[in-house]
């Protein structure tokens, strides 16, 4: 059972891997960042960075 679930873990860990790596062939991956939506990992999501909020913090 343990083999199934490290095998789980390794296909997505290589999904987020092809993920950004096909961001940054494109050039976006300045733009939008891959995230774990649960705490199990098993669930990405694509979410674009805050950029006011980092805005703001550079003026200060």
């Amino acid at each position: 059972m343990s083999e199934a679930l490290l095998v789980d873990t390794l296909v997505f860990r290589y999904l987020k891997y092809l993920t950004k790596k096909y961001l940054k062939k494109h050039n976006v991956r300045d733009w939008l960042r891959v995230i774990a939506s649960n705490k199990d990992r098993n669930v990405y999501e694509l979410r674009y960075f805050n950029i006011a909020e980092n805005e703001g913090e550079e003026e200060e």
